[in-house]
């Protein structure tokens, strides 16, 4: 039962993407084919940096699964983020509180981006 509420409750939000969405949503952003609730539903792509939103795209299932996996989307998007960023710090390079370093060649806190890719 709670698994049938789950299923059901995920399809009003995909379907939301339709009703509330902007109307390029309704169609794959990577191949453009149109998108349907039952036969190729919606997938939403959100990356954030450091809980902050920094780009959504809406992709069908055949090209999420093209794509590879969310680790594969996440690493071409920290490659992209951080070239356009040069002096911000990798979070998953970058050495924690804890670690010894040299006085003065810890990273500003400020500067380090932490970056996370979340699909549903």
């Amino acid at each position: 039962m709670i698994r049938t509420f789950q299923d059901t409750m995920a399809r009003e939000a995909k379907r939301a993407i339709f009703t509330h969405g902007r109307a390029q949503d309704w169609f794959c952003s990577a191949c453009s084919a149109a998108l349907d609730i039952d036969k190729r539903p919606p997938m939403l792509v959100t990356v954030k940096a450091n809980g902050t939103s920094i780009g959504r795209v809406i992709l069908c299932p055949a090209c999420l699964t093209e794509r590879g996996s969310t680790e594969d989307i996440r690493q071409s998007v920290k490659l992209a983020w951080f070239e356009a960023n040069p002096g911000r710090h990798d979070g998953d390079q970058a050495p924690g509180p804890a670690q010894l370093m040299i006085a003065g060649t810890r990273p500003d806190p400020d500067l380090i981006d932490h970056i996370t890719v979340e699909v549903f």
